[in-house]
């Protein structure tokens, strides 16, 4: 009787073992898989905050650093130029330039000229961008949620401000995310940069 009980025992034991095993097993090929994916997808688990810098005028435009811990890894240029064609219609110019070793992801820039009512458009230089979505809700924004391989290098965008009126100012906020190039980086970087300029006549 014992006897049979020691082999049940055993029985047991190696049944336990086997699925001990083919658990682990499935653990190190689902784990490395799911890297792998994540790595290929620009799939992130983790969000990092970037350091940004208030925007400083120098030579009709603004500029902004941005830091990473410290070391600067990318800057920001918004320039808004003098009337163009009629009184109320002006070129604006925005780039982002990054590091060689990051690449760029997403960007939301939001325009605000409240309570004047604008209307903005891409300028026939930035035509071959990928299609952003235009809104209006007090303020108009411009959203790309997937920049694509228009993110490895600086990244310029020309746009046309028209309004029936004169305004005064412009209240401008940028939103970008990017990642440090390289296998395995599963970590979003994220950026904020605000500022409110006059409109020059």
């Amino acid at each position: 009787m014992n006897r049979r009980i020691d082999c049940i025992e055993r029985a047991d034991l190696r049944l336990r073992f086997k699925i001990v095993i083919v658990v682990l097993l499935g653990i190190a090929i689902l784990i490395p898989s799911i890297l792998v994916y994540a790595s290929e997808t620009n799939t992130y688990f983790f969000s990092r905050d970037l350091q940004v810098s208030g925007f400083v005028f120098n030579d009709g435009s603004y500029t902004a650093n941005v830091s990473d811990s410290g070391v600067q890894v990318a800057q920001l240029d918004f320039r808004i130029e003098h009337s163009v064609a009629n009184l109320t219609s002006h070129a604006i110019q925005f780039s982002i330039w990054h590091t060689g070793s990051s690449h760029l992801d997403s960007m939301t820039l939001r325009f605000s000229t409240e309570p004047y009512v604008i209307t903005l458009y891409l300028a026939a230089s930035s035509y071959d961008w990928p299609v952003a979505r235009f809104t209006r809700n007090g303020d108009v924004i411009y959203s790309v949620p997937n920049i694509g391989w228009y993110g490895s290098g600086k990244v310029t965008l020309d746009f046309i401000l028209d309004s029936y009126e004169q305004v005064p100012n412009l209240g401008f906020t940028a939103d970008f995310s990017m990642h440090m190039n390289g296998f395995l980086q599963l970590t979003s970087l994220k950026a904020n940069a605000q500022l409110y300029a006059p409109i020059p006549d």
